[in-house]
């Protein structure tokens, strides 16, 4: 079997930020997705009467999702500079592995080779 890899990414990000008598207020949202089929051998290819063909199907999704919010005093307008934040983080990933396997020194008995 041919190995082969395909993957399909998509981030998004939101940056706003919005000053304030207290200071100045950032919010940072940000979301990606990606998605991925993948096949490799890990062994034993080509297949020949004495090798064991050996590939990998493998499939994965995963998604990821942050936000982050922060007030901040402006640099030289007070005696202390300060920061005051949150921050919040998500990630999931999916993945299937496949290990495929054919014994080719069988073959020849049931007719293939």
């Amino acid at each position: 079997m041919d190995s082969f890899f395909d993957r399909d990414i998509i981030g998004l990000t939101l940056w706003v930020n919005y000053q304030m008598g207290l200071g100045d207020l950032t919010s940072i949202t940000a979301y990606r997705d990606t998605q991925a089929d993948w096949r490799h051998p890990f062994f034993g290819n080509p297949v020949t009467a004495t090798t064991i063909e050996s590939t990998s199907d493998n499939t994965e999704v995963f998604s990821q999702f942050s936000q982050e919010l922060r007030l901040a005093s402006r640099p030289g307008e007070s005696a202390l500079d300060w920061v005051l934040g949150l921050y919040y983080f998500n990630t999931d990933i999916d993945r299937v592995v496949n290990l495929n396997k054919e014994f080719a020194a069988f073959l020849p008995f049931l007719g293939g080779m």
